[in-house]
This record gives C-alpha cells, structure tokens and sequence, in this order.
C-alpha cells in the first residue's frame, strides 16, 4: 500500500469513527467462548446447565465480581419477577458500575432447539416511569416521552445472547449487532452527553471483560 492510500484509509478511519461518536454510525461486535468437553464429561448434562446459565439472567450479577453490572429480570411493566427463563415481552434492567441512571431492554425474541438456544433484546424506555414522574436524572424534565429510550443505545441495536452445541463442544456467544449511540435524536432525551460516555467507555473497557467473562460463564468454563 502506498503513502496515499495509507493516508486515505486513516482518514475514513477517522471520519467514521467520528460519524459513530455523534450517532450516524453503528458498531457490531462479537463475543465468544469455546468449551471442548472431555470424554468424562457428559453432553445432555452439560448442555442443560450450560442453557441455565444463559437463561437465568439475575445470575449474571454474580459473574466476575463487582466490577460488572447488575441485571435483574422484570415483567412487561417493569414489575420485579423471580423466574428462571425469560419471556418475550420482558424487560432486563442494567445497573451500571457508578451513579448512572438505569438502562433497560426487552426480551423480543426466545429460541430453543435441540443444538442452539438464545435470545434477543433491544434497548427500550423504562417501564416503570409515569406521565408524571418523567424526569431525567438530572431532574430536567423530557420532552416526547414516548419516544425516549433508556439504555445509551439506540432502539435499533440487538444483543443477542446464545449458546451452541456440537459434538463434544459447546460455544456461547453475544452479538452486539446495529450499536448506534443514542446521542443524536429525540429517542436520547435529555442524556445525549451522558449516552455518549457511557456507550464509549464501555465499547473501551466495560463490553470486553463483561461479555468475555459472561460467555465464559454460559459455555461453563468459569462458574462464576
């Protein structure tokens, strides 16, 4: 490659970099951990763990410490639940290390089969909000309510979260896929500067040590 073309690449490198800071862009990212089992151990067994783990979200809070966030499983109002499985129409509140207000996502689409199961969520507005206590964390109030979204990524963005078997093999994985910062329309509300450093720190340092160890969990190489 010439000095020209190097020149060239930087540049759109740079320029797309700042297209995702402001929002015109998105990121997709991949995590993945692969556990070859041994000939002592067996497949079905670990298979259902391995699909426990990955369905029971309130125990995620327990992987990796208290460095991580905190996820608790609630119903399609925002009510707390205690249940094993998610179902579609639920909402996952994500408690963030530090004093950041909370993000939430909804489950929207569950699968089973007999070698893979996962499932889906995007961002959406917390449901626990009323008409008349829709403030933000700075107290400000929000202007077009309906259309806010509380998690620092746009509605658009999807994780997915699943795990695989084959042969003597099991692999969990999460997909972040459509990652746009939920900086630069109404749907940010009064949090477009507070969406931006928290989705870029965590690109930086929270996606990485959180879904590694995450599916390190689910594939049963860590237990915790």
């Amino acid at each position: 490659m010439d000095l020209k073309s190097k020149i060239d690449q930087i540049k759109n490198k740079l320029k797309t970099e700042a297209n995702i800071l402001s929002g015109q862009e998105s990121k997709s990212k991949v995590f993945e951990s692969i556990r070859q089992l041994t000939d002592q151990e067996n497949l079905e067994q670990e298979w259902s763990k391995a699909q426990e783990r990955l369905f029971d979200v309130d125990r995620w809070s327990d992987v990796g410490g208290i460095s991580t966030a905190s996820f608790l499983l609630h119903d399609s109002m925002g009510n707390r639940v205690i249940r094993k499985r998610p179902q579609v129409g639920d909402k996952i509140s994500i408690d963030l290390p530090g004093p950041l207000p909370l993000n939430w996502v909804e489950v929207v689409q569950i699968t089973e089969e007999p070698e893979k199961a996962e499932f889906i969520v995007c961002p959406t507005s917390d449901p626990t909000k009323t008409v008349d206590s829709d403030q933000d964390f700075s107290g400000e109030d929000l202007v077009g309510e309906d259309k806010v979204t509380d998690h620092f990524f746009t509605s658009d963005a999807l994780s997915i979260f699943r795990v695989e078997r084959k042969d003597k093999q099991l692999t969990a994985t999460q997909i972040g896929l459509h990652e746009k910062i939920n900086n630069s329309t109404e749907e940010a509300g009064n949090k477009a500067m507070l969406n931006t450093l928290v989705a870029e720190s965590g690109w930086l340092l929270f996606q990485p040590h959180q879904w590694q160890t995450l599916t390190d969990y689910v594939a049963g190489i860590s237990e915790k």
